[in-house]
């Protein structure tokens, strides 16, 4: 009898302990992500990212063009989950940009400029960027940036329109 227990206890103690969930990647707790792109006060290109990857992007407006009578495109799609991992991973490249202190190391002039925003763990932040620092910290940011708008444009452009109209009839 006391060898029944003793196998019995033997086997309990070999059978696997339940294995916890591995906690969430920081990168899996982003939410919406949004860009807006502009050159000499035109917006190129708006687009929002929700946080299962359903995108929404609206381009068509070209600088020293006037707008009025310019025709803009509105897409929906939904990026990939590779696509949407790279997005996470921009922004990943973007935090750690921001960590270093503040600054630029040679400029240009004439470079796109914007807003970046995402949302982590509820919290919005966003970020003002300029493609015009090539050199230093600022770069760094505009790059991983620039990396994710990639990603999301060519996304976009490789998607039919679902919606033109003028840039009059959008104000």
């Amino acid at each position: 009898m006391r060898l029944i227990g003793l196998a019995a206890l033997c086997l309990a103690s070999c059978t696997a302990a339940p294995v916890a969930d591995p906690p969430p990647s920081p990168a899996s707790s982003i939410g919406e992500v949004s860009a807006e792109v502009n050159s000499w006060g035109v917006t190129l290109r708006e687009w929002t990212v929700e946080g299962d990857g359903a995108v929404k992007h609206v381009s068509g407006l070209k600088v020293g063009v006037d707008p009025n009578g310019t025709m803009l495109e509105t897409r929906r799609l939904r990026l990939t989950p590779e696509q949407l991992g790279e997005v996470r991973t921009a922004i990943a490249s973007l935090k750690a940009a921001l960590s270093e202190p503040e600054g630029c190391n040679e400029k240009r002039t004439d470079g796109p400029y914007g807003t970046f925003t995402w949302v982590q763990n509820g919290t919005r932040q966003a970020v003002r960027f300029s493609a015009n620092c090539v050199a230093g910290r600022d770069s760094r940011v505009a790059s991983a940036i620039f990396h994710a708008d990639r990603i999301v444009d060519d996304a976009a452009k490789a998607t039919e329109a679902v919606e033109r109209h003028t840039y009059r009839e959008q104000r």
